[in-house]
């Protein structure tokens, strides 16, 4: 017959997990064996009714994973004599032993632990679980790859049998300890609970549903008194011979179809007897989807069904015929208070398969299954899509995501989402997930599974982004910020291509944590995270491998390594680069008041540190204190530093602290215990900043703006302090610091009028940001800076005003004089515009090809390259290359005018060793090369050497003298 009404009751042994259940079970009454009353999913005040007053059916699967301690037989014999205790004590067939059809109660034992919430608990050695169609919310109870088997069956009741708990089963009922579990008993209880049931208080031990057994001189396998008692509350407060009979006309209802009168409820009175329906509830209808129930349709009005659509994106489970299957509802209350509901199995007829393949979604979506994307899909502004767990959805070739409105993707441990390619299992076989403008804000993407596609990206003043525990592998980049803030943490980043694993651009700031983000194949190429262009934000507790630069700042980056944790931060290994730093960059990697800023471990690089190799000319800070270098002391040799660069390593690590032993040791100023010093005296440049890097931590941004501004006020040659300035940017300081950076001193690096444009762009003002870029291009023209300048306008063209066109033509223009910039930065702008027209399948016509991409030339000394009738404003030394080197290094320096030039080779005690001296050069940018032998012609040894350049100009008698460090290898 049919089982109309379920009272589901889900008990565990332990109060952390009663705690965790308590939003689903209330008590209704004081007495300590009380039942547990479930909360209806739909109806979350009232009372779902417990059963038909037809018995239960009972099922026996004794076959799987059964204990070898105790006889199958015996234990059958053992399990009808609980079931016949409890239909003997009652007075009542509760249960039935025939297996006939019907809903049943289905007994089995395992042997994996995963079932269970808190596997560890040598306690929990038998669970009532019912099956999760009955009870919304408690899916963690049955996760994915561990499921009870199905049988078509509502209630299971589970026998932990794990070698690694420590019990094992009895068949005598005499329990010594709690390492031997009394079998009879224990079937006895569950099978309480299947009758709905709650624990009993420790007040009364003699009950069999005492929450744990009575470890006397025997347990109980019959129900005792107050276990009978609380089944005749059970059955005297809910009625469960009282019920509802639907009963539908017709087989199924097509969509769009009003039907009156064609479903009918009826109250059958049963016992106790004159009971009524007072109050009738609604009527409501849940279509059936690989992602569970749906609400569909829900009306008050008695008899009438009306669907006029299903949502779209859902994956429905249909009949052979197409129908969508489907579950009718109603309820009422009796006059005694007591809630009733049923259901009955129904289909939906003519339901489109509406999961949106390509285009536009016109609404708010939902998907989960399998969903296939043919072309492009765009979640416009205002719309919001939503992925279910275990959802897989399938990208064909050259097929993205944009999202502009909202992107909920949030899987879970056990359930990943999962996005891949049709049919490519390379990186850029599909392609990206983008989210772009601020109606993108607050979009999450989490516990998912992205592989062979290009990149997950934001843009465009994407804010509130955040990329959390997925597994990114295959792809172009990682992860890709451009104009756009979030947090990329706990993600596991793997790809063999030429880009980046992750990747902070255009005034972006993001939060990169606790990501593992490896390179593979047989080149070491691309960051493994990089900051560029005016973008910060903090870098912490990483393990990075393989790459060619670890981490990055360069062009105005400025990331800080600030981890809450101290024993273990940033794990850069095996990279050909650990820490790149150039071109008025502040990389914040160790502090000396604070460990939270340091250990950091740096081990098995080709190159520990670069800084100021590119861009000679310009400053460059690495505040790296408390770290691990691979060595104690540090090995200096792996330490490439330019002349204009302030690097630190004071206090290292003795040890490595990912290592678990890490251990500081004391202040030294500046010098390496039984090593070189190369930390510069100017590195205290960044130190003093720290105090507002703190303020700007705790997000006071204005007390942070007001202490830079000051402090810019008394060192105005301090270029790390307009950087970090610049980075105090809200909405309260926004327009203090777009008047500050309007009129800089004259002190101020040209390049931080990019960082003008950089706010504007944060702050939304797209055409005064291009302004500031034309007015940098027109006053620095054929420099550096004017082509940086322009190459931020590619971004902002393609970006913020979506014209692919002029983009390409303006980075022709760039490339045009290729050489005023680096190959990896017209690489990366070309690469970019090629996945910008990859992404919105634009067809890209004339854009130029740069030069092959390769990374170690950025470990080359790069200086502003001037037109032949340009020349240098100002007297500068601009480092030698390569340092350390064999068999020879060029020292570079610019001249103002025509002038003398004397250059001497110092050793670590001051004697000279070689001597330039050149009575007349001409103005402009010029160099020496010393080949690593003496005045006399002799190879001089391995080590340090200090040189010393003395200028003298010949049109006014200006002199120039600085001295700087080399270091010869053999």
């Amino acid at each position: 017959m049919k089982t109309l009404f379920y009272l589901i009751l889900l008990i565990f042994n332990i109060s952390v997990l009663l705690q965790a259940h308590q939003e689903f079970y209330k008590r209704s009454l004081n007495d300590p064996c009380d039942v547990a009353e479930v909360v209806s999913t739909y109806k979350t005040n009232e009372i779902i009714s417990w059963m038909s007053y037809f018995h239960i059916p009972v099922a026996k699967n004794f076959t799987v994973d059964f204990p070898p301690e105790i006889n199958v037989y015996e234990a059958e014999s053992q399990f009808n004599n609980a079931v016949a205790n409890w239909n003997l004590f009652s007075g009542s067939e509760l249960f039935d032993l025939q297996d006939n059809v019907g809903d049943n109660v289905w007994v089995q034992f395992v042997n994996n632990s995963v079932i269970f919430p808190m596997p560890a608990s040598q306690y929990l050695y038998g669970v009532t679980i019912h099956k999760l169609e009955n009870i919304d919310g408690i899916d963690y109870i049955v996760t994915t790859g561990t499921e009870c088997p199905d049988y078509g069956t509502n209630t299971f009741v589970l026998l932990n049998s794990t070698s690694g708990r420590q019990f094992a089963w009895r068949l005598d009922h005499y329990i010594p300890s709690i390492s031997h579990i009394d079998f009879e008993y224990t079937i006895c209880h569950e099978l309480g609970h299947v009758l709905g049931l709650a624990h009993c208080s420790y007040e009364y031990p003699d009950a069999m549903m005492h929450a744990f057994p009575p470890y006397g001189d025997f347990a109980y396998p019959y129900p005792r008194d107050k276990d009978l008692e609380g089944l005749s509350i059970l059955q005297t407060t809910v009625g469960i011979e009282d019920y509802i009979w639907i009963t539908l006309d017709y087989d199924h209802y097509d969509i769009g179809h009003p039907y009156l009168g064609t479903n009918h409820r009826e109250f059958f009175d049963m016992y106790p007897y004159d009971d009524e329906i007072d109050e009738w509830g609604n009527w409501w209808i849940n279509a059936l989807s690989s992602c569970g129930d749906v609400l569909v349709y829900e009306t008050s009005e008695n008899g009438y069904i009306y669907i006029s659509s299903l949502p779209n994106g859902y994956n429905w489970l249909r009949d052979e015929n197409g129908n969508v299957l489907a579950v009718i509802y109603t309820s009422g209350i009796d006059t005694d208070g007591d809630y009733h509901e049923a259901s009955m199995d129904m289909k939906i007829s003519n339901a489109p398969n509406n999961n949106i393949t390509s285009g536009t979604l016109p609404s708010d979506t939902w998907w989960c299954g399998d969903v296939v994307v043919t072309g492009n899909i765009t979640v416009p502004t205002g719309t919001t899509l939503t992925i279910y767990p275990g959802s897989i959805i399938t990208f064909a070739n050259n097929a993205s995501l944009i999202v502009n409105g909202t992107l909920n993707a949030n899987g879970v441990p056990f359930s990943r989402i999962t996005f891949t390619s049709i049919s490519g299992a390379t990186y850029s076989s599909w392609g990206s997930i983008v989210f772009s403008g601020s109606g993108a804000s607050g979009s999450t993407l989490e516990y998912a599974n992205i592989k062979y596609g290009t990149r997950i990206e934001a843009n465009n003043n994407a804010s509130n982004i955040t990329i959390q525990y997925c597994n990114i592998d295959t792809t172009y980049d990682g992860v890709y910020f451009n104009g756009a803030t979030g947090s990329i943490l706990n993600n596991n980043i793997t790809t063999n291509s030429n880009g980046a694993g992750i990747r902070i651009e255009g005034w972006s700031g993001a939060t990169c944590n606790d990501n593992i983000v490896t390179k593979t194949g047989g080149n070491r190429t691309g960051t493994g995270i990089l900051y560029g262009g005016g973008s910060g934000g903090y870098v912490a507790r990483n393990d990075i491998y393989h790459w060619s630069w670890g981490i990055g700042a360069i062009w105005n980056g400025s990331p800080i390594s600030y981890s809450e944790t101290v024993q273990c931060n940033n794990r850069i290994k095996k990279c050909y680069s650990g820490v790149v730093v150039y071109r008025n960059s502040d990389f914040l990697f160790g502090a000396v008041y604070s460990s939270h800023y340091g250990n950091n471990s740096l081990d098995s690089n080709t190159i520990n540190v670069s800084v100021g190799m590119s861009y000679t000319s310009y400053p460059s800070t690495l505040l790296a204190h408390d770290n691990w270098w691979g060595d104690y002391p540090p090995n200096t040799s792996l330490f490439s530093i330019g002349p204009n660069a302030d690097f630190s390593y004071n206090d290292p690590l003795q040890t490595d602290p990912c290592s678990g032993m890490g251990k500081m040791v004391a202040g030294n100023n500046g010098s390496s215990p039984g090593g070189d010093d190369v930390s510069k005296s100017s590195a205290n440049d960044i130190e003093p900043l720290i105090s507002g890097i703190e303020l700007r931590r705790e997000k006071k941004y204005s007390e942070a703006k007001d202490f830079f501004i000051s402090f810019i006020a008394n060192h105005p040659e301090n270029q790390a302090a307009y950087v970090e300035l610049y980075n105090c940017y809200s909405k309260e300081t926004a327009s203090d610091l777009i008047n500050y950076f309007s009129s800089l001193p004259k002190e101020a690096s040209k390049d931080h009028k990019l960082l003008l444009a950089y706010l504007y762009l944060k702050n939304g003002n797209v055409k005064e940001a291009k302004e500031v870029n034309n007015t940098i291009i027109e006053e620095n023209p054929n420099t550096e800076l004017g082509t940086k300048a322009k190459l931020n306008n590619v971004y902002i063209t393609l970006y913020n005003e979506g014209n692919i066109n002029d983009a390409v033509a303006i980075f022709n223009e760039v490339m045009n004089k290729a050489e005023l910039s680096t190959t990896l930065e017209l690489n990366l702008v070309y690469k970019d515009i090629e996945i910008y027209g990859k992404t919105y399948g634009i067809e890209i016509k004339g854009l130029t090809v740069p030069p092959k991409l390769d990374y170690f030339e950025e470990e080359l000394p790069k200086q502003e390259v001037s037109a032949k009738t340009e020349i240098p404003d100002k007297y500068s030394l601009l480092g030698n290359y390569p340092n350390p080197f064999n068999p020879s290094t060029t020292i570079n320096y610019a001249l103002p005018y025509q002038s003398s030039v004397e250059v001497i080779i110092y050793d670590i005690i001051g004697r000279v060793v070689k001597s330039f001296n050149i009575s007349s050069q001409s103005a402009g940018h010029q160099s020496v090369v010393w080949d690593g032998t003496n005045d006399n012609g002799n190879s001089v040894a391995s080590g340090v050497y200090l040189y010393r350049v003395n200028i003298k100009s010949l049109e006014n008698n200006e002199t120039f003298v600085k001295t700087a460090k080399l270091m010869l290898m053999k």
